[in-house]
C-alpha cells in the first residue's frame, strides 16, 4: 500500500506543477500581448503549449510569439513551442 500512496503523491505534485505552469504562462502572455487568456484555455504536453482561444486572440499571440517564448524562457518555464487550436 505504501507504493500506491507514493504514486498518488507524485501524481498530485505533478498536477500542482501543471497548474502553476499554466497560470504563469497565462500571465506571461498577458504581460507581452495584453490579451487576457485563462489558464483553463491552456494545456501543456511534452513542452508544447496548446492554446484554445478565439481567432482574434490567436492572431494577437501569434504576432508576438517570439517575445512570448522569450518570456517563458526568462521565467524558466518548460515550454518550447506554441500550438493554436
Amino acid at each position: 500500500m505504501r507504493n500506491l500512496g507514493d504514486l498518488i503523491t507524485r501524481i498530485r505534485e505533478s498536477l500542482k506543477d501543471d497548474v502553476y505552469i499554466r497560470e504563469v504562462a497565462a500571465s506571461t502572455i498577458f504581460e507581452v500581448t495584453k490579451a487576457k487568456v485563462l489558464s483553463d484555455q491552456l494545456s501543456l504536453k511534452d513542452g508544447v503549449l496548446n492554446i484554445n482561444v478565439s481567432p482574434a486572440l490567436k492572431s494577437e499571440i501569434f504576432l508576438r510569439e517570439e517575445r512570448v517564448l522569450q518570456g517563458f524562457k526568462e521565467k524558466k518555464l518548460p515550454i518550447r513551442g506554441i500550438v493554436y487550436r
